[in-house]
């Protein structure tokens, strides 16, 4: 049985009783007024938490694609690099790039760090892409 139960600003709220015996006999004074307010509080900062997140998550992925998109750039900027070297690169970056279109960013930045470097992955270019994660994990965490 639904009980509807009113709250003194005219909000009603919808509670599902299970027995008759629960069901208040006077719907305004089920709770208190601060009850109440504190309730729709409490309501009212989960539904900005997940919000928040939420944010956090689409602002993650844009930056795991613009990660993506300069390592790509990269590969096809640089002259010196064969096809084959760009393919050998790609399964190397494989596993932080399916990261970072996820949005998981702290991880990407693990990932990266262990990414053995050579003629191609360079220590400057990882460097680079080290330092670009670290200040979006600085400014974003």
């Amino acid at each position: 049985m639904n009980v509807a139960v009113k709250i003194s600003n005219g909000l009603v709220v919808n509670f599902l009783m299970t027995t008759e015996s629960t069901i208040p006999q006077n719907y305004d004074e089920l709770w208190t007024s601060n009850q109440w307010e504190d309730y729709i509080n409490n309501f009212q900062q989960t539904i900005d938490n997940v919000e928040v997140e939420k944010r956090k998550l689409r602002k993650n992925i844009e930056f795991g694609n613009e990660l993506i998109e300069t390592f790509l750039l990269d590969n096809r900027l640089d002259p010196t690099i064969t096809t084959a070297q760009s393919l050998v690169l790609l399964a190397k970056f494989k596993d932080v790039s399916d990261l970072a279109r996820l949005g998981d960013i702290k991880k990407v930045y693990y990932l990266t760090e262990l990414i053995e470097t050579d003629e191609v992955f360079t220590i400057a270019r990882k460097s680079k892409y080290l330092n670009m994660i670290g200040i979006h994990i600085m400014e974003n965490y």
